[in-house]
Order: C-alpha cells, then sequence, then structure tokens
C-alpha cells in the first residue's frame, strides 16, 4: 500500500536525504517528534531500569513429555489472556541459562520481536515459565 500525506518541511532537518515515505510518515515517529516539539523529554530504555534481559540466542529444543520440560510462551503469548494455553514445552537438558530466562512475578515484559513494544505483567498465571529470547525482561 502506497503511503501519501503532507509533512513539515523542518522534518528534513532530521539528516535523511532520501525520500522515505514509511521514514517520514511512521505514526509513532510522528508521535515522538511531536512530544519532543513540545518538550517532553526522552529517555531510552536502559535509562529507566537498573537491569534488562534479553534471553541467549540457541538452539531450542521442544519436548512432548512434561516431566522434562519446562513451560515455554514466546512474544505472542504473553499479551494473551492465558499465556500458557499455547505454551511449548522446552527441554530442560538442552536449555542454558534457565534462570535468567523464567519470568518471575511482577516483571515487565517487553516484545522484540513481532509487533515490537508490546507489554505486559508477569503474573501468578504464567510467573516460573522460561521466556523467549524475544521478550526483554524488565528486571
Amino acid at each position: 500500500m502506497m503511503k501519501s500525506g503532507q509533512i513539515s518541511i523542518s522534518r528534513f532537518n532530521e539528516g535523511l536525504t532520501v525520500f522515505k515515505p514509511d521514514y517520514y510518515l511512521n505514526r509513532g515517529k510522528k508521535v515522538i517528534s511531536d512530544l519532543l516539539d513540545k518538550g517532553i523529554t526522552n529517555s531510552s530504555l536502559v535509562d529507566l531500569t537498573d537491569k534488562l534481559y534479553q534471553g541467549g540466542i540457541f538452539k531450542r529444543v521442544f519436548v512432548e513429555n512434561t516431566d522434562y520440560a519446562h513451560q515455554y510462551i514466546t512474544a505472542s503469548d504473553m499479551v494473551k489472556a492465558q499465556p500458557l494455553d499455547n505454551a511449548k514445552n522446552i527441554s530442560v537438558k538442552y536449555t542454558p541459562w534457565v534462570d535468567e530466562m523464567t519470568l518471575r512475578d511482577k516483571q515487565i515484559l517487553m516484545s522484540c520481536a513481532g509487533t515490537v513494544g508490546n507489554t505486559t505483567l508477569v503474573n501468578d498465571s504464567f510467573s516460573g515459565c522460561i521466556g523467549s529470547l524475544y521478550v526483554f525482561k524488565r528486571i
């Protein structure tokens, strides 16, 4: 789908010298730009927390037998009303960094794949399961 719209000439001062509609007509970018124009400060996520964690990259091995598995949720599962309804069983034996990847009650999660930026708060309904490497945790 082709985008069209009007932009202020001042937007070209952002340093991009090529006309890219996805850049200039991006709704999120416009909201941020409007907030900055109003003097509202912008902070990086890393500046707002003591520690961020993103799971490491490894080969995920899924198993049928729940005796040898941790429940594993993805970034798309974390925003569902019942995140564990679609949880897979990831191997206990072949999963590194289990402690770091375990979701704990009251952690804030943010997706970094699919719909980037979806957030949710871990509650007791899925606390203790393993979060995918596409989920940032604010610790």
